[in-house]
């Protein structure tokens, strides 16, 4: 919207414009002009003053476009007010954010849209051909709903090496939870991460549960010479702690590939930490594996 002194403006730019349209050359006299010895000072003086009133009038319109230019220069439009504020320059900068997590959301989630839902919990009870004791099973690939592997590649022979390690996300406590977390670690890892399947051989829940991801006859994703249990959550210091449960899901599974020959009879247990610089599995984690059989403190890098 233009100010008051905006339309004065306007209003004296087209006076301005208006009067000076046209020839600009003024008339001095309309006398007869003198004859005898008198009249060539008289065509002089009336030039001389033909030529001012020219140059006055140049200048005038010198002047009106400039200042007038100037006016249509400065009027901005609506919209350009708008961007100009600065309060609009924040609240564009909160929306793009918005959009920007609205994308992350979608490539993290949309997977799980794709796949059907998780089937219904199976209860320890019910007799659970994979139970490994003390109500600890193991979830195989269909009973999380898993989307089939792009390419796998199998492993040739049994590997001497165990590696723990955290997914350093949330923590879940239930098969419902930990099932639906499972499968957007392979959806995201698959569509995200070009990767062919979820990149670990098995996942630990906050459940208990044991969750085949490759298996045992198929490499993982980063150490082809070694099986990667990986335990939901994050084990930092400060944040999730291994249940009884989960600590024995670890041990237990480890025996059970152990007597299935699936790794070597003198397997050794390592943290990932020990083969590249992470601080994966976390502190958490570390101060237990170190008290499991054939826990080995060498470095691996």
């Amino acid at each position: 919207m233009q100010s008051p002194v905006e339309m004065g403006q306007e209003k004296r730019c087209a006076a301005v414009s208006s009067s000076t349209t046209g020839n600009s050359v003024g008339v001095v006299s309309k006398k007869t002009p003198p004859q005898g010895d008198d009249a060539p000072l008289y065509r002089h003086v009336l030039n001389a003053q033909n030529r001012l009133i020219e140059q006055q009038a140049t200048l005038i319109d010198r002047l009106t476009v400039n200042t007038c230019t100037d006016v249509a220069l400065k009027k901005p439009t609506d919209i350009t007010d708008i961007l100009r504020q600065k309060s609009f320059k924040i609240w564009s900068l909160a929306f793009l954010m918005v959009l920007v997590v609205v994308a992350l959301s979608l490539v993290f989630y949309l997977p799980l849209s794709l796949s059907p839902n998780p089937s219904s919990p199976i209860i320890p009870s019910s007799g659970h051909s994979d139970d490994l004791g003390d109500g600890i099973q193991i979830i195989q690939r269909h009973e999380w709903s898993a989307r089939d592997p792009l390419n796998v590649t199998k492993i040739s022979e049994p590997p001497k090496i165990v590696r723990i390690m955290h997914t350093a996300g949330f923590k879940c406590n239930s098969y419902q939870k930990c099932a639906t977390q499972v499968l957007a670690l392979q959806g995201w890892q698959v569509s995200s991460q070009g990767m062919p399947d979820v990149a670990y051989n098995y996942l630990i829940g906050g459940d208990g549960n044991v969750y085949v991801g490759r298996g045992a006859d198929v490499q993982n994703e980063w150490m082809p010479n070694a099986i990667d249990i990986v335990y939901i959550g994050n084990y930092l210091s400060p944040y999730d702690q291994l249940t009884d449960k989960m600590e024995k899901a670890g041990r237990r599974l480890i025996a059970r590939l152990r007597a299935e020959g699936k790794i070597t009879q003198d397997y050794v247990v390592i943290a990932q930490n020990q083969t590249v610089n992470t601080q994966s599995p976390g502190e958490n984690i570390f101060k237990e594996i170190i008290k499991w059989p054939h826990y080995d403190p060498s470095i691996y890098f």
